[in-house]
């Protein structure tokens, strides 16, 4: 066996042997439960909270939260006075026993979490969080400026040294989505499951201060690592309803070369469309005048700058009778191996 395929076969054993640690049950020696609420130890910056009021908690993987199996950090448990207080290096829990957890009471009396770093900060439920530095949006339609900063999630990492991932099914995100657990699968792959309560609250809390790598990190040690694409892989995909011409393509995509800070390859396959009608308004038939746009622009790998080299579709010497041909969706300039990318971009 070859070097090479020892260490792929390696690589496959080391990726296997860590989706099988991967696992929605927490450690029950992380697990502390009062009543009907249920409190789990992910971390020493980061503490579950469950409250259920039928005391069913979920167990199951979620859409956010895959891995709950962690290693159990050291904390302290104990009751005093009626409340219940957990403790670890970081944070500081204290809970009413019995009482109700619920975020409309904006309130501190019956459940709270001291944070210590970067300064002693107070969270309880329901309280907002005007420092959070956002997260995700569905789509980006209508963008500009930050005209859409209002509409976005919440995200993991705060200037105010904590966030919150709400995975209560109730709680519906930007996009109107909510959240769904697993259990079983269809044709091998994993399929949603309604909740065990659908009136439960459930909420990870993150107080890491100022620590945003470490909220990220530990992030990912629950909600699972997401692969980054390779380079040659990642090119740019351009949309606008207006008639461009081959030159305005070429300059088009001289222009994102130059000014892209990766080292884009060379061997890209640039397919044009025309998504509009005559008059650029982007309305009409949507479809593509092949005696305006050579069918192919490609770049010339030999070449040391990011000049394109066309390759021409021959012109009619009268006036054309154009056989219009389903215009792509879009423009796409993706990398290669051997020149040229054969084959179609749009419709994607």
């Amino acid at each position: 066996m070859s070097r090479r395929s020892l260490v792929s076969l390696l690589a496959c054993c080391i990726m296997q042997l860590s989706a099988e640690t991967l696992s929605p049950q927490a450690d029950p020696a992380a697990v502390v439960t009062s009543g009907r609420a249920r409190f789990t130890v992910l971390t020493p910056r980061m503490i579950r909270i469950q409250y259920s009021t039928r005391q069913l908690f979920e167990d199951r993987a979620t859409f956010a939260v895959i891995n709950r199996r962690l290693p159990v950090p050291q904390y302290t448990v104990h009751e005093e006075d009626g409340y219940l207080y957990i403790e670890t290096e970081a944070l500081a829990l204290r809970y009413k026993v019995g009482a109700v957890i619920s975020p409309a009471l904006k309130s501190p009396a019956n459940l709270s979490i001291t944070i210590s770093q970067p300064q002693t900060t107070i969270w309880y439920p329901g309280k907002e969080d005007a420092l959070n530095l956002k997260g995700t949006k569905r789509t980006l339609d209508t963008a500009s400026g930050d005209n859409q900063r209002p509409d976005m999630e919440d995200g993991i990492i705060s200037r105010a040294g904590w966030a919150v991932i709400d995975e209560s099914p109730r709680t519906k995100r930007g996009d109107g989505s909510t959240t769904f657990a697993f259990d079983g699968s269809v044709d091998g792959i994993d399929w949603l499951a309604k909740p065990v309560d659908p009136n439960a609250y459930d909420w990870y809390f993150m107080g890491y201060g100022h620590d945003y790598k470490g909220a990220i990190a530990d992030y990912v040690k629950i909600a699972g690592r997401q692969p980054l694409p390779p380079l040659y892989v990642l090119g740019y995909w351009y949309s606008k309803y207006q008639r461009y011409t081959q030159q305005d393509f070429i300059n088009l995509v001289n222009e994102c070369i130059a000014n892209s800070r990766a080292s884009l390859t060379k061997d890209m396959y640039l397919r044009s469309a025309q998504e509009n009608g005559d008059d650029g308004s982007g309305e009409g038939n949507k479809e593509t005048d092949e005696t305006t746009v050579p069918a192919e622009t490609t770049v010339d790998p030999d070449s040391t700058d990011v000049t394109l080299t066309a390759t021409p579709t021959p012109l009619p010497t009268e006036a054309p009778t154009p056989t219009p041909t389903k215009a792509p969706s879009q423009i796409g300039v993706i990398g290669g191996e051997d020149g040229v990318v054969q084959g179609d971009t749009g419709n994607i």
